[in-house]
């Protein structure tokens, strides 16, 4: 069945159109600092910006045809995966029901229509919406070329600071999308809302005509944690598409209106209660609770809802922040001379510095209101360089896509084996333990392999939810055995407290207790 959880899971398939916006921000940077805007012959000037701009636009629109088919791909897996998921009822409900599982959750010629229909309208959308990024970044790159030839001209900016103002405007700006009502959006957000908008209303009209098939009226919605005010209302709840009394109507709902059940941008979707034998997802008070459930954030309490669109805010300003990153980058690989090259440094250096404050800012959001980071959100596809810019992703195949929801399942909490041994998620054996960064992936579990000769001993080092290094167990006495006069064979571990800047706060050494013996007796 299509809940919430499996939408936002298979949303994390969509990766090609943050490369795209990558290549457009590059693209634009690179023509940027090919204009001469030194020009003060208006017609000259009007000539030379026009002739970047439209050797821009063909850049784009070679970009968007490559990326094309990547994009394609990735929504055709997401609607593969729906095909399979949207049916999945446990089997001993359908039996109680009267029907054969296998036939229940084959799709009917007419639903596969349907869903390859909704399939080629989605990756249309798609494309639509992706190729009016060439004509927004061409008015972008226009707008900049105009802020640094006004700022030259006029003698209050150096060459260098006016191109520097205009690449920080181009970076802001430069991968928008425009709908037909005129409203606008990152091409990252708009390609997610429109392949979750196609996705979830299909698979919910699904549901509808096998609910017709089986001539059943009431459905279940399903439920989420930080539902929008007018959603909390409703969801969870029992609805009767007849209008039958004693349940939710279709109008209750919103069934059909671009702001209701199953609009744009809802994750909400239904399924076939059977009644007098489905059991009910959720009681009234876990529906309370999350309709009513609040945070409290620097003593200010606030309800879910709130706190997510605060999070949403610090999210995106993390993304501008490295999409600016970006776009220095790739100016600094332009650079000519020694002042071009300290400039692009010191801006690269204070991005840096606000990009930091920016992702402390969140997770001490995170950490007060106990939401979970979503990193994903705050993802830029750039590349490692020689400048050091860090790696906010890369370039990806469709092999990597798919291993991309396996890592997501690795990280979701720390998983253990039936003898109790926690779980490894990363085996970096040639790697110091002392040498392993103090921020990685949330749960995640690196084992390393300490070898001094004729003696080795495994080490585990556990991150905690946000990420940060929590706990570091040591299986051996590193070869010192007075120093670490512990246990059989000198096993001990440390536990970590930070401080907000990312320094060591506290370094706690213990004996293994039951716990850590437990979860590593497998390398003891």
């Amino acid at each position: 069945m299509i809940t919430p959880q499996w939408l936002t899971d298979e949303l994390g398939y969509l990766v090609t159109h943050k490369q795209l916006q990558e290549s457009i921000l590059r693209s634009i940077v690179r023509r940027l600092q090919k204009t001469n805007f030194i020009m003060t012959d208006t017609a000259a000037w009007q000539a030379e910006k026009l002739q970047q701009a439209g050797m821009l636009y063909d850049d784009i629109l070679k970009e968007v045809a490559k990326h094309t088919k990547k994009s394609d791909e990735e929504i055709r897996k997401i609607f593969a995966d729906a095909k399979v998921e949207v049916f999945n009822y446990d089997d001993e409900t359908l039996k109680k029901a009267g029907y054969i599982p296998k036939e229940f959750k084959n799709l009917s010629p007419a639903m596969v229509k349907t869903l390859n229909a909704a399939f080629r309208k989605t990756v249309k959308d798609v494309r639509n919406l992706t190729r009016t990024t060439a004509v927004t970044s061409q008015r972008c790159f226009i707008s900049a070329c105009d802020l640094a030839h006004m700022q030259i001209v006029s003698g209050a900016f150096t060459y260098q600071e006016a191109i520097k103002n205009a690449i920080r405007a181009a970076a802001k700006e430069g991968t928008k999308i425009v709908y037909p009502s005129g409203k606008t959006a990152s091409l990252d957000a708009a390609v997610r809302r429109a392949a979750l908008t196609g996705v979830n209303q299909t698979t919910g009209k699904l549901m509808e005509m096998r609910a017709d098939d089986m001539d059943i009226d009431i459905m279940e919605i399903s439920a989420h944690f930080g539902a929008r005010p007018s959603h909390a209302e409703w969801q969870g709840q029992l609805v009767s598409r007849s209008g039958k009394k004693g349940y939710l109507t279709l109008d209750d709902i919103g069934y059909g209106r671009v702001d209701g059940f199953m609009g744009a941008n809802c994750r909400h979707n239904w399924f076939i209660f059977f009644e007098g034998i489905s059991k009910r997802n959720y009681t009234k008070e876990e529906l309370n609770k999350l309709k009513n459930e609040t945070v409290t954030y620097n003593g200010e309490e606030m309800p879910v809802w709130k706190a997510r669109d605060k999070q949403r805010a610090y999210e995106r300003n993390i993304r501008s922040i490295k999409e600016q990153l970006v776009a220095f980058d790739e100016a600094s690989k332009n650079v000519l001379t020694t002042e071009e090259q300290l400039l692009w440094k010191a801006e690269i250096d204070n991005l840096s510095v606000k990009l930091k404050s920016g992702e402390a800012e969140l997770k001490d959001f995170c950490s007060q209101t106990g939401l979970v980071r979503d990193r994903f959100r705050e993802q830029v596809f750039a590349t490692q360089t020689e400048n050091g810019i860090k790696n906010f992703g890369k370039s990806v195949s469709q092999k990597s896509v798919q291993r991309y929801k396996k890592e997501i399942d690795k990280y979701t909490k720390y998983h253990y084996n039936k003898d109790g041994t926690i779980v490894v998620t990363d085996y970096w054996i040639g790697t110091d333990v002392h040498k392993l960064p103090t921020e990685y992936k949330p749960f995640a579990v690196i084992q390393t392999l300490e070898n001094k000769g004729s003696h080795y001993q495994y080490n585990r080092t556990c991150y905690d939810n946000n990420g940060i290094m929590q706990k570091m167990m040591h299986c051996g006495n590193h070869n010192n055995a007075k120093k670490h006069p512990y246990g059989n064979n000198g096993e001990h571990f440390h536990f970590y407290t930070w401080k907000d800047d990312g320094s060591l706060e506290k370094k706690i050494t213990k004996e293994f207790t039951d716990i850590e013996r437990r979860e590593c007796k497998d390398i003891l």
